[in-house]
This record gives structure tokens, C-alpha cells and sequence, in this order.
């Protein structure tokens, strides 16, 4: 409909107008939801929002005085329905990690973990895992992940890690769900296996501290990557060509009701 309405607008416009498009194409996900012929589109928009919220609807105006609803001639950068914050600051607890970054997890059919000392005989980690697992498909917007991971280092024995992976993680991975575990080994000369993140097929976010809890409270800053750094770590992990050496990985089915 853009592109049609276009007829009437000089060269260097239209130019600008359709990379603009371009770009927004990459920023556009789907979403599952229920529709209603026999309501309009912004009824449609507020049925859906009570369901499951979103940040904001934006319509050419809001005659139900919807508080989630930004006209247009509102949008502001200091408007907070308008403004998203990339960096937030959350407590080291497992329920608190896992609704910060909820969003992502819901909408990603590609999900990877990343963190160097991850192991899973400490319940401060199975915590944790626990709670991300449940937000995936609590409330989810897409169709069931395609691909779970988690990574690690290779500090840990890897029959060890198999063995105990297998024995106390199914529990906490819903069923119907299987995580595959990979150990990786730094290459000599090569990339350090440090950062910890969660990485998606639509973008990924950054832990300061770790994926871990923490001590009672402890804090910790949750920043979402830009596009050059998540595609560059992205690749690194879970692209054809990693930046370590596998030394091994294990499937566990999930046995949680």
C-alpha cells in the first residue's frame, strides 16, 4: 500500500521512503494471535493486547482512551510507550532474570545460552534454567522453538557433564522440550570463551555477571546487542563455522509436567 502511494512523489523521496521500508522489513516479527473479522483492526489490536501485552499499539487515535495506545502525532522519543530502554538493571533471582528477557524467549524459535561456567549440579544454575525454559513457552507468540542450547566451557569433565546433565537436568525442562548441552574448547590463539548471552534467530542479549543466580541481593545489568555484535557472536556459537573446538554435547528430553 506504501509503495502504491507512491506515484506522486519525486525520485529522491521515493528513494529514501523505500530503503526506509527496507530496513523496517528487518525489524518486523509475526505474531500468532487470534483475529476477528467482524471487529476493526484496533479492536482487534486491544483484544489481543489483554491477552498477551504489548509495549504499545500505535493508531491514528484512541477513542477508547486506551492508556497502551500512542497516536501518531504523539510519537517522541520521550514519550515511554515510544521509548524502549536497551540496558536494564534486575535482581540475580531466577524468576526476575527470566521475565526481564521474556519477550525475546517467547518470540525466538532459536534459542542458545552462553556461559563459560555453567554447570549442572549447582541449583543456583538449574534455577535459572529452569525459569528461562518455563517463560519459552509460557504465553508464547510463535510456534515451539525449533533449536534450545546451552553452552559452555569445557572445564567440566565432559562424560561427567553428560552423565550428570542427563541425571538431575529433565526435571526441569518441560516436556515436549529437548536441550542439547555443548562443551567448547578455546583454540590456541582463538576467542576466549568469556561473555555470557542469550542468542536467538532475532537477536540477543548480554548478562554482565552471569546466567547464573546470585546472592541474596546482587544485581546484575541485562543489555541488548546491537545488530553488528549479536550477528558477530551469533555466528561465533551458533552459526556453520564456531570459533572453538566441540568437545562434546548431550540431548536431554524434558520430564517436567
Amino acid at each position: 500500500m506504501v509503495y502504491e502511494a507512491l506515484s506522486g512523489v519525486g525520485d529522491l523521496e521515493r528513494k529514501r521512503i523505500e530503503e526506509a521500508l527496507a530496513r523496517m522489513d528487518q525489524r518486523i516479527l509475526g505474531r500468532v494471535s487470534d483475529w476477528d473479522p467482524a471487529l476493526g483492526w484496533l479492536s482487534n489490536a486491544e483484544a489481543e493486547h489483554k491477552r498477551r501485552p504489548f509495549h504499545a499499539i500505535v493508531a491514528r487515535a484512541n477513542p477508547n482512551r486506551n492508556s497502551a495506545v500512542l497516536e501518531v502525532d504523539d510519537i517522541d522519543e520521550t514519550n515511554p510507550l515510544w521509548k524502549c530502554r536497551t540496558e536494564i538493571t534486575v535482581p540475580r533471582v531466577a524468576r526476575d532474570m527470566a521475565d526481564a528477557v521474556g519477550s525475546l524467549l517467547r518470540i525466538g524459535r532459536e534459542i542458545v545460552f552462553v556461559d563459560p561456567y555453567f554447570s549442572p549440579d549447582k541449583p543456583r544454575y538449574r534455577n535459572s534454567l529452569r525459569e528461562f525454559l518455563c517463560i519459552v513457552l509460557a504465553d508464547r507468540i510463535q510456534v515451539q522453538p525449533t533449536r534450545i542450547e546451552v553452552h559452555t566451557s569445557d572445564r567440566l569433565g565432559a562424560d561427567w557433564f553428560a552423565d550428570e546433565c542427563k541425571r538431575l537436568l529433565p526435571p526441569l525442562i518441560p516436556r515436549g522440550l529437548s536441550v542439547r548441552f555443548v562443551q567448547w574448547r578455546q583454540r590456541q590463539s582463538g576467542e576466549k570463551l568469556h561473555n555470557r548471552y542469550i542468542l536467538t534467530d532475532i537477536g540477543g542479549v548480554s548478562f554482565h555477571s552471569g546466567l547464573d543466580e546470585g546472592e541474596p541481593g546482587e544485581t546484575d545489568e541485562i543489555s541488548l546487542m546491537d545488530a553488528e555484535a549479536y550477528r558477530f557472536r551469533y555466528d561465533q556459537y551458533a552459526g556453520g563455522s564456531p570459533a572453538f573446538d566441540l568437545v562434546g554435547d548431550v540431548v536431554v528430553q524434558g520430564a517436567k509436567e
